[in-house]
């Protein structure tokens, strides 16, 4: 179960980045990465949130 939370984890941070947050949709699915899993008890799920967190500051497609 780990290895499938991981695993979806980095495609939501990689497909915010790759389209940003254009509709609803997107933006719960960055509210869930960045709100739920930010303080999640699993250190390799937060581990992500946070370098996903970081990655999309830097990101251009969200600032638009």
């Amino acid at each position: 179960m780990r290895k499938e939370k991981i695993v979806a984890l980095k495609s939501a941070v990689d497909g915010l980045m790759v389209h940003g947050i254009q509709n609803d949709s997107t933006e719960k699915l960055f509210e869930l990465v960045s709100c739920e899993y930010l303080w999640h008890k699993d250190p390799i799920l937060r581990q992500i949130s946070i370098e996903g967190c970081c990655k999309m500051l830097f990101n251009v497609q969200l600032c638009e």
